[in-house]
């Protein structure tokens, strides 16, 4: 039976349309969807409301404080409908689906964010067969967890990056199976796994029923700590890496190269000193993820290993997962570092693959 759907337009290229300046968000957007899905007439079409966040934005400005909003709009709907569509800009998606997977987890409904790569005011776009198969699927199967699907499939979305600029097939799962492919007929994975004692351990001791949501409290302008991304390159210098560890700066996660390497003590000791300073008083979590798009990172395989200098493996979480995860973690008061530090090399919502 199908079940009523949300879908929460936030902006981005599915509902621009061309201005002089470029392509731009339609305020209109909502009305047009309503008007042109309302007729069809398929029982495989759940009954749908949709809103719009307001302003309306590229996803290149979202912030924090827009993932508390969207966020706030799931909260405050999540026992009206079976699930909710979160329409979202593609640049950043795989860091907002990453984020929600953490603030919202514990939630029983279905998530699902899309987008397009053409907007839905074009003759030919890819805008409406995401929407209209992300409706679908929200309506018709029980997914409690946050995803993106996109070009017909459907992934895990602290698994999710985008890989193309240009292409429908604009995001990849690289290290984790998609969780639907989308033909003929819709072939979703029956067996998703993830770890959840994150949620009984920090949000919900005894975890009996749906657990609160967890918010950012500060805005950036308010905010006592940074999280950043810094890549590797050949020749960077301590210097350049100095600048970036600022006292403020509590979570970095290093793109490494590989497994997790980087420049040797014996060859930058300069660099490595630096990296060691930050890390010996657990001041800042540092945490490396793998610059390639499959992988994963084990820090005891080289001797150019980043372990020596204090830096943590993100086995193999994408870069958006494992930014995501720190903001997450170091915003929450009760933690301190130490903790920061175990938990990001812990399987919390299914973001990294276990070693055991």
């Amino acid at each position: 039976m199908n079940s009523k759907v949300l879908i929460i337009y936030t902006g981005g290229t599915i509902g621009m349309i061309p201005s002089e300046k470029g392509f731009i968000p339609d305020p209109d957007f909502p009305k047009k969807i309503i008007k042109d899905l309302g007729q069809i007439k398929d029982e495989q079409i759940p009954p749908f409301d949709i809103i719009s966040m307001s302003p309306l934005l590229d996803s290149s400005n979202m912030t924090p404080a827009d993932w508390n909003k969207i966020a706030k709009v799931i909260d405050k709907n999540k026992n009206n409908y079976q699930g909710m569509i979160v329409l979202h800009g593609t640049d950043t998606m795989a860091y907002t689906a990453s984020v929600l997977g953490f603030m919202l987890q514990g939630l029983n409904n279905s998530i699902i964010l899309t987008g397009s790569q053409i907007p839905y005011s074009q003759v030919r776009n890819d805008a409406r067969d995401n929407l209209l198969t992300s409706l679908i699927i929200c309506g018709n199967y029980d997914i409690p967890e946050v995803s993106v699907y996109f070009n017909n499939k459907l992934f895990r979305g602290c698994r999710s990056t985008k890989i193309d600029a240009t292409r429908f097939g604009a995001f990849d799962s690289p290290n984790y199976p998609v969780l639907a492919e989308v033909g003929v007929n819709i072939g979703l994975r029956k067996k998703r796994s993830f770890n959840i004692d994150l949620r009984e351990d920090l949000i919900n001791d005894k975890l009996k029923k749906q657990a609160p949501v967890y918010y950012f409290e500060q805005d950036e302008d308010e905010r006592d700590y940074e999280v950043g991304v810094l890549r590797l390159f050949p020749g960077i210098s301590a210097d350049f890496v100095y600048h970036i560890l600022q006292p403020k700066l509590k979570g970095l996660v290093i793109e490494a190269y590989g497994v997790g390497n980087g420049p040797t003590k014996e060859k930058n000791p300069e660099f490595f000193k630096v990296l060691s300073e930050a890390t010996k008083n657990d001041d800042t979590v540092i945490v490396a993820v793998t610059q390639c798009l499959r992988g994963e990172v084990i820090l005891d395989e080289y001797a150019t290993s980043l372990k020596s200098a204090g830096v943590i493996s993100g086995h193999d979480m994408t870069v958006e997962a494992a930014l995501a995860k720190l903001y997450y973690l170091i915003s929450k008061e009760k933690l301190n570092m130490k903790e920061v530090k175990k938990l990001m090399q812990k399987n919390c919502i299914g973001e990294l693959t276990d070693d055991e």
